[in-house]
C-alpha cells in the first residue's frame, strides 16, 4: 500500500485509445471497496466519452484543459441527501467524503 502511495501521480496527457470495458469495471469495483459513512455509500459515478460533455466538464473545471484531452471522464459526485438522512447537516460533507475517497481508490 505505501508504494502505491508513494508512486501515485496526476497524468495530464492522455492517449485518444479508447478505454476497455474491463480496465473500466476494475475502476469501479475499486472505488466501490472504498469505505463510506454508516455504510450507506452516498456516491454516484458518471461516466462520459461524448466529446461535447468533455469540453464542458474541461470548462467547468476552472478551464483546465487538459480534461478536454482525456478519451473518458468519470465524475464522481456527492449525494447528501442519502447521508442527511442519518446524519442529518453533517451528512453532506460524509457525503463529500465517501465520493472523494472512492475516487482516490479508483486509481
Amino acid at each position: 500500500m505505501l508504494e502505491a502511495i508513494k508512486n501515485r501521480h496526476s497524468v495530464r496527457s492522455f492517449s485518444d485509445k479508447p478505454i476497455e470495458k474491463e480496465k473500466l469495471d476494475e475502476i469501479y469495483r475499486a472505488s466501490c471497496s472504498a469505505p463510506s459513512a454508516g455504510g450507506l455509500e452516498a456516491r454516484y459515478y458518471y461516466e462520459t466519452n461524448n466529446r461535447e460533455i468533455i469540453n464542458k466538464l474541461a470548462e467547468a473545471s476552472f478551464n483546465q484543459g487538459f480534461i478536454a484531452e482525456a478519451p473518458i471522464v468519470i465524475v464522481f459526485s456527492a449525494i447528501p441527501k442519502i447521508s442527511q438522512k442519518k446524519y442529518g447537516e453533517r451528512g453532506k460533507l460524509y457525503a463529500i467524503q465517501d465520493a472523494t475517497i472512492s475516487a482516490s481508490f479508483a486509481w
